[in-house]
Protein backbone atom coordinates (compact mmCIF):
# COMPACT_ATOMS: atom_id res chain seq x y z
CA UNK A 1 0.00 0.00 0.00
CA UNK A 2 2.74 2.26 0.64
CA UNK A 3 4.28 2.16 -2.62
CA UNK A 4 0.69 2.91 -4.63
CA UNK A 5 0.63 5.84 -1.81
CA UNK A 6 4.27 6.84 -2.83
CA UNK A 7 3.91 6.70 -6.56
CA UNK A 8 0.78 8.82 -6.86
CA UNK A 9 1.79 11.11 -4.47
CA UNK A 10 4.37 11.43 -7.17
CA UNK A 11 2.07 11.77 -10.16
CA UNK A 12 -0.15 14.17 -8.53
CA UNK A 13 2.50 17.23 -7.16
CA UNK A 14 3.84 16.98 -10.34
CA UNK A 15 0.38 17.95 -11.81
CA UNK A 16 -1.06 21.41 -12.10
CA UNK A 17 -3.35 22.14 -8.34
CA UNK A 18 -6.97 22.11 -10.65
CA UNK A 19 -6.30 19.40 -12.49
CA UNK A 20 -9.05 16.60 -11.93
CA UNK A 21 -7.10 13.36 -11.68
CA UNK A 22 -8.81 9.74 -11.81
CA UNK A 23 -6.72 7.32 -10.28
CA UNK A 24 -7.02 3.50 -10.27
CA UNK A 25 -4.63 0.72 -9.54
CA UNK A 26 -6.53 -2.57 -10.90
CA UNK A 27 -6.62 -4.21 -14.07
CA UNK A 28 -10.05 -5.23 -13.88
CA UNK A 29 -11.53 -2.10 -13.64
CA UNK A 30 -14.00 -1.37 -16.64
CA UNK A 31 -14.85 2.41 -17.09
CA UNK A 32 -18.55 2.04 -18.26
CA UNK A 33 -18.65 5.78 -18.58
CA UNK A 34 -16.88 8.65 -21.44
CA UNK A 35 -14.48 10.51 -19.40
CA UNK A 36 -16.44 13.76 -19.90
CA UNK A 37 -19.06 11.81 -18.24
CA UNK A 38 -17.21 11.02 -15.32
CA UNK A 39 -15.77 14.68 -14.80
CA UNK A 40 -19.38 15.70 -15.16
CA UNK A 41 -20.65 13.29 -12.20
CA UNK A 42 -17.79 14.47 -10.43
CA UNK A 43 -18.25 18.17 -10.78
CA UNK A 44 -21.95 17.54 -9.79
CA UNK A 45 -20.62 15.89 -6.23
CA UNK A 46 -18.76 19.06 -5.27
CA UNK A 47 -16.38 17.83 -3.41
CA UNK A 48 -12.73 18.11 -4.19
CA UNK A 49 -11.52 14.25 -3.67
CA UNK A 50 -13.91 11.17 -3.72
CA UNK A 51 -13.15 7.73 -3.10
CA UNK A 52 -14.80 4.45 -4.27
CA UNK A 53 -16.71 2.33 -1.93
CA UNK A 54 -16.82 -1.55 -1.74
CA UNK A 55 -19.40 -3.76 0.14
CA UNK A 56 -16.53 -5.74 2.07
CA UNK A 57 -13.71 -4.55 4.20
CA UNK A 58 -10.53 -5.44 2.78
CA UNK A 59 -8.41 -7.07 4.44
CA UNK A 60 -10.42 -7.48 7.91
CA UNK A 61 -13.07 -9.79 5.63
CA UNK A 62 -11.04 -12.38 5.41
CA UNK A 63 -9.23 -12.02 9.35
CA UNK A 64 -12.73 -12.41 11.31
CA UNK A 65 -15.82 -12.09 9.02
CA UNK A 66 -15.44 -8.83 8.62
CA UNK A 67 -16.33 -7.44 12.54
CA UNK A 68 -13.79 -5.61 13.01
CA UNK A 69 -14.89 -3.10 10.03
CA UNK A 70 -18.79 -4.14 10.61
CA UNK A 71 -18.22 -2.78 14.21
CA UNK A 72 -16.07 0.78 13.12
CA UNK A 73 -17.48 1.89 10.19
CA UNK A 74 -20.90 3.70 10.44
CA UNK A 75 -24.41 2.95 8.79
CA UNK A 76 -24.64 3.13 4.75
CA UNK A 77 -27.22 3.68 2.64
CA UNK A 78 -25.48 1.61 -0.03
CA UNK A 79 -23.86 -1.71 0.55
CA UNK A 80 -20.75 0.32 -0.73
CA UNK A 81 -20.02 1.57 2.89
CA UNK A 82 -16.16 0.27 3.33
CA UNK A 83 -13.55 2.80 1.76
CA UNK A 84 -11.77 1.67 -1.34
CA UNK A 85 -8.43 3.08 -1.90
CA UNK A 86 -8.23 1.51 -5.56
CA UNK A 87 -10.09 4.05 -7.36
CA UNK A 88 -10.53 8.34 -6.67
CA UNK A 89 -10.92 11.10 -8.58
CA UNK A 90 -9.96 14.32 -7.18
CA UNK A 91 -8.26 17.66 -7.35
CA UNK A 92 -4.54 17.25 -8.05
CA UNK A 93 -3.45 19.89 -5.35
CA UNK A 94 -6.15 18.16 -2.51
CA UNK A 95 -4.89 14.73 -3.63
CA UNK A 96 -1.45 16.00 -3.01
CA UNK A 97 -2.12 16.86 0.09
CA UNK A 98 -4.06 13.59 1.10
CA UNK A 99 -1.47 11.22 0.14
CA UNK A 100 1.30 13.40 1.16
CA UNK A 101 -0.18 13.00 4.66
CA UNK A 102 -0.96 9.29 4.68
CA UNK A 103 3.03 8.54 3.12
CA UNK A 104 4.54 10.64 5.73
CA UNK A 105 2.33 8.60 8.29
CA UNK A 106 3.48 5.92 7.16
CA UNK A 107 7.30 6.60 7.00
CA UNK A 108 6.92 7.40 10.70
CA UNK A 109 5.45 4.35 11.51
CA UNK A 110 1.61 4.78 11.52
CA UNK A 111 -0.48 2.22 11.38
CA UNK A 112 -3.03 5.03 10.75
CA UNK A 113 -1.98 5.25 7.57
CA UNK A 114 -3.11 1.52 6.35
CA UNK A 115 -6.64 1.36 8.01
Amino acid sequence: LSQKLGAALEAVEKLPSDCVVLFTDAYDVLFTESPEAIRAKFDAIDAPLVFSGECGCWPHVQRDNGRTCRDAYPTSPTPYRYLNSGSWIGRADVAARFLRRLVDDAHAGSKAAFH
